[in-house]
Protein backbone atom coordinates (compact mmCIF):
# COMPACT_ATOMS: atom_id res chain seq x y z
CA UNK A 1 0.00 0.00 0.00
CA UNK A 2 1.45 3.42 -1.11
CA UNK A 3 1.99 5.32 1.93
CA UNK A 4 1.02 9.13 1.29
CA UNK A 5 3.27 12.17 1.04
CA UNK A 6 2.47 14.53 3.97
CA UNK A 7 0.81 16.72 1.91
CA UNK A 8 -2.08 14.57 1.16
CA UNK A 9 -2.64 13.98 4.71
CA UNK A 10 -2.46 17.23 5.86
CA UNK A 11 -4.87 18.28 3.30
CA UNK A 12 -7.15 15.32 4.41
CA UNK A 13 -6.92 16.10 7.60
CA UNK A 14 -7.93 19.42 7.01
CA UNK A 15 -10.80 18.45 5.24
CA UNK A 16 -12.08 16.88 8.15
CA UNK A 17 -11.45 19.24 10.70
CA UNK A 18 -13.39 21.18 8.32
CA UNK A 19 -16.39 18.78 8.41
CA UNK A 20 -16.35 17.97 12.34
CA UNK A 21 -16.50 22.18 12.57
CA UNK A 22 -19.48 22.64 10.27
CA UNK A 23 -21.21 20.14 11.70
CA UNK A 24 -20.74 21.46 15.24
CA UNK A 25 -21.89 24.60 14.44
CA UNK A 26 -24.70 23.38 12.60
CA UNK A 27 -26.13 21.46 15.82
CA UNK A 28 -25.03 24.33 17.85
CA UNK A 29 -27.40 26.59 15.48
CA UNK A 30 -30.22 23.55 15.19
CA UNK A 31 -30.13 23.81 19.29
CA UNK A 32 -30.15 27.81 19.38
CA UNK A 33 -33.18 27.63 17.22
CA UNK A 34 -35.23 25.19 18.91
CA UNK A 35 -34.52 26.11 22.32
CA UNK A 36 -37.61 27.35 23.89
CA UNK A 37 -40.28 24.59 24.04
CA UNK A 38 -43.73 25.57 25.86
CA UNK A 39 -46.24 22.86 27.15
CA UNK A 40 -49.91 24.41 27.04
CA UNK A 41 -51.18 25.29 30.56
CA UNK A 42 -54.55 26.72 31.58
CA UNK A 43 -54.45 30.09 32.24
CA UNK A 44 -55.45 29.14 36.22
CA UNK A 45 -52.17 27.13 36.68
CA UNK A 46 -50.14 29.67 34.84
CA UNK A 47 -51.70 31.95 37.40
CA UNK A 48 -51.03 29.64 40.41
CA UNK A 49 -47.39 28.66 39.43
CA UNK A 50 -46.47 32.62 38.63
CA UNK A 51 -44.86 35.12 41.12
CA UNK A 52 -46.60 38.12 40.28
CA UNK A 53 -49.78 38.77 37.88
CA UNK A 54 -50.05 42.48 36.24
CA UNK A 55 -52.17 44.09 34.03
CA UNK A 56 -49.69 46.68 32.64
CA UNK A 57 -49.70 49.56 30.10
CA UNK A 58 -46.60 49.12 27.83
CA UNK A 59 -44.81 52.49 27.20
CA UNK A 60 -41.52 51.72 25.60
CA UNK A 61 -39.06 48.99 25.11
CA UNK A 62 -34.86 49.05 25.45
CA UNK A 63 -32.52 46.34 25.15
CA UNK A 64 -30.00 46.19 28.44
CA UNK A 65 -27.04 44.61 27.73
CA UNK A 66 -25.10 42.52 31.32
CA UNK A 67 -23.18 45.43 31.25
CA UNK A 68 -26.19 47.96 32.25
CA UNK A 69 -26.03 49.80 29.28
CA UNK A 70 -28.73 50.34 27.09
CA UNK A 71 -29.70 51.04 23.18
CA UNK A 72 -33.15 51.67 21.68
CA UNK A 73 -34.67 48.57 20.76
CA UNK A 74 -34.71 50.42 16.54
CA UNK A 75 -30.28 51.45 17.07
CA UNK A 76 -28.34 49.98 14.02
CA UNK A 77 -25.78 49.46 16.50
CA UNK A 78 -27.66 46.20 17.92
CA UNK A 79 -26.84 44.01 14.88
CA UNK A 80 -23.21 43.87 14.99
CA UNK A 81 -23.10 43.34 19.21
CA UNK A 82 -21.54 40.19 19.36
CA UNK A 83 -23.79 37.00 19.94
CA UNK A 84 -22.37 36.08 23.25
CA UNK A 85 -23.80 39.51 24.19
CA UNK A 86 -27.13 39.25 22.54
CA UNK A 87 -27.56 35.88 24.23
CA UNK A 88 -27.25 37.54 27.81
CA UNK A 89 -29.02 40.42 26.97
CA UNK A 90 -32.35 41.20 28.03
CA UNK A 91 -35.46 43.14 26.26
CA UNK A 92 -36.50 45.83 28.87
CA UNK A 93 -40.24 46.98 28.67
CA UNK A 94 -41.77 49.83 30.71
CA UNK A 95 -44.85 50.09 31.49
CA UNK A 96 -47.58 51.54 34.32
CA UNK A 97 -49.19 48.92 36.47
CA UNK A 98 -53.39 49.31 36.41
CA UNK A 99 -53.67 46.50 38.24
CA UNK A 100 -52.10 43.79 40.54
CA UNK A 101 -53.48 40.39 41.12
CA UNK A 102 -50.79 38.56 42.82
CA UNK A 103 -47.53 39.75 43.82
CA UNK A 104 -49.26 42.62 45.79
CA UNK A 105 -46.86 42.78 48.68
CA UNK A 106 -43.87 43.34 46.85
CA UNK A 107 -45.81 45.96 44.02
CA UNK A 108 -48.04 47.62 46.65
CA UNK A 109 -45.65 50.83 46.20
CA UNK A 110 -45.30 50.62 42.99
CA UNK A 111 -47.06 52.25 40.01
CA UNK A 112 -44.18 51.92 37.27
CA UNK A 113 -42.36 48.89 36.17
CA UNK A 114 -39.59 47.39 34.47
CA UNK A 115 -40.42 44.09 33.38
CA UNK A 116 -37.50 41.98 31.58
CA UNK A 117 -37.32 38.86 28.94
CA UNK A 118 -34.58 37.52 27.25
CA UNK A 119 -33.57 39.35 23.57
CA UNK A 120 -33.26 36.45 21.34
CA UNK A 121 -36.87 34.57 20.49
CA UNK A 122 -35.02 31.15 20.15
CA UNK A 123 -34.42 32.11 23.80
CA UNK A 124 -38.07 32.35 25.17
CA UNK A 125 -37.95 35.93 24.90
CA UNK A 126 -40.94 37.99 24.14
CA UNK A 127 -40.64 40.56 21.45
CA UNK A 128 -44.49 41.25 20.46
CA UNK A 129 -45.59 43.85 22.96
CA UNK A 130 -46.90 46.78 21.42
CA UNK A 131 -46.64 50.57 22.60
CA UNK A 132 -49.29 51.72 24.18
CA UNK A 133 -50.94 48.43 24.52
CA UNK A 134 -52.74 47.17 27.92
CA UNK A 135 -51.56 43.70 28.85
CA UNK A 136 -51.64 40.98 31.53
CA UNK A 137 -48.48 39.41 32.44
CA UNK A 138 -47.69 36.60 34.74
CA UNK A 139 -43.83 35.84 35.26
CA UNK A 140 -40.95 35.49 38.30
CA UNK A 141 -39.42 37.92 40.42
CA UNK A 142 -35.77 38.44 40.44
CA UNK A 143 -32.43 39.37 38.20
CA UNK A 144 -33.29 43.01 39.46
CA UNK A 145 -37.01 43.12 38.59
CA UNK A 146 -40.04 41.47 37.02
CA UNK A 147 -39.33 38.53 34.43
CA UNK A 148 -41.21 36.64 31.93
CA UNK A 149 -40.63 34.69 28.69
CA UNK A 150 -42.85 33.29 26.22
CA UNK A 151 -43.67 30.13 27.83
CA UNK A 152 -45.49 32.61 30.56
CA UNK A 153 -48.66 34.09 30.30
CA UNK A 154 -48.76 37.35 28.60
CA UNK A 155 -52.21 38.43 26.97
CA UNK A 156 -53.56 41.86 25.25
CA UNK A 157 -56.17 43.40 27.93
CA UNK A 158 -58.74 43.42 25.52
CA UNK A 159 -58.72 39.55 24.07
CA UNK A 160 -59.23 38.10 27.73
CA UNK A 161 -62.75 36.73 28.36
CA UNK A 162 -64.90 37.53 30.96
CA UNK A 163 -64.59 34.92 33.05
CA UNK A 164 -60.56 35.39 32.46
CA UNK A 165 -61.00 38.94 34.47
CA UNK A 166 -63.01 36.47 36.84
CA UNK A 167 -60.42 34.18 37.29
CA UNK A 168 -57.61 37.22 37.78
CA UNK A 169 -59.88 38.80 40.64
CA UNK A 170 -60.53 36.04 42.85
CA UNK A 171 -61.29 32.48 40.81
CA UNK A 172 -57.56 31.15 40.31
CA UNK A 173 -56.23 33.04 43.77
CA UNK A 174 -58.84 30.73 45.52
CA UNK A 175 -58.38 27.85 43.64
CA UNK A 176 -54.89 26.79 43.97
CA UNK A 177 -55.47 24.38 45.64
CA UNK A 178 -56.80 22.48 42.66
CA UNK A 179 -54.58 21.19 40.43
CA UNK A 180 -55.37 21.18 36.73
CA UNK A 181 -54.34 17.40 35.54
CA UNK A 182 -53.26 17.99 31.79
CA UNK A 183 -54.34 15.34 29.69
CA UNK A 184 -54.36 14.34 26.04
CA UNK A 185 -50.03 14.76 25.80
CA UNK A 186 -48.90 11.95 27.83
CA UNK A 187 -52.09 10.11 29.27
CA UNK A 188 -55.59 9.51 27.96
CA UNK A 189 -58.21 12.09 29.60
CA UNK A 190 -60.37 10.17 31.73
CA UNK A 191 -62.97 10.85 34.78
CA UNK A 192 -61.72 10.76 38.44
CA UNK A 193 -61.65 7.48 40.42
CA UNK A 194 -64.74 6.30 41.62
CA UNK A 195 -65.55 6.84 45.38
CA UNK A 196 -62.81 9.46 45.84
CA UNK A 197 -63.11 13.29 46.06
CA UNK A 198 -61.19 14.66 43.37
CA UNK A 199 -58.53 16.81 43.67
CA UNK A 200 -57.78 18.19 40.40
CA UNK A 201 -59.27 18.55 37.23
CA UNK A 202 -58.74 17.28 33.88
CA UNK A 203 -57.91 18.94 31.52
CA UNK A 204 -57.68 18.30 27.67
CA UNK A 205 -54.86 19.81 25.94
CA UNK A 206 -55.65 19.39 22.36
CA UNK A 207 -59.57 20.73 23.13
CA UNK A 208 -58.69 23.70 25.61
CA UNK A 209 -60.11 26.72 24.17
CA UNK A 210 -63.33 26.65 25.78
CA UNK A 211 -62.05 25.70 29.28
CA UNK A 212 -59.29 28.39 29.33
CA UNK A 213 -61.52 30.85 28.18
CA UNK A 214 -64.72 30.24 30.25
CA UNK A 215 -64.26 28.31 33.52
CA UNK A 216 -61.88 27.37 36.34
CA UNK A 217 -61.31 25.01 38.32
CA UNK A 218 -62.65 25.57 41.68
CA UNK A 219 -63.36 23.30 45.25
CA UNK A 220 -66.89 22.62 46.00
CA UNK A 221 -68.08 20.12 48.55
CA UNK A 222 -67.75 17.42 45.87
CA UNK A 223 -64.14 18.15 45.02
CA UNK A 224 -62.08 20.62 42.42
CA UNK A 225 -64.45 20.61 39.55
CA UNK A 226 -64.50 22.92 36.56
CA UNK A 227 -67.14 25.49 37.14
CA UNK A 228 -70.21 24.70 34.68
CA UNK A 229 -71.11 28.36 33.44
CA UNK A 230 -73.24 29.48 30.92
CA UNK A 231 -70.80 30.91 28.75
CA UNK A 232 -68.84 27.58 28.64
CA UNK A 233 -71.88 25.39 27.98
CA UNK A 234 -72.70 27.62 24.94
CA UNK A 235 -68.65 27.01 23.61
CA UNK A 236 -68.90 23.47 24.43
CA UNK A 237 -72.20 23.03 21.91
CA UNK A 238 -70.32 25.31 19.06
CA UNK A 239 -68.45 23.16 16.42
Amino acid sequence: MEVLCPAIRKSMMMMVMFIILLLSCFLLEADFVQACTCLPKHPQQHYCDSDYAIRVKIFKQKLKLPNGKRYEINDPEIPDLPIEVLSQSRREWSGVIQKVYKGFEKLKHTTTVNIYSPFYDSLCGVGTLINDEIYVIMGTFGHGGLNFEFCDWHHSWKTITPKQRKGLRYWYAENCSCQIDTCGLQHPCREAEPNTLPTSCEWDAWHSRCTNQHTACVMTAQGCQWHQSKDLKQCLKSP
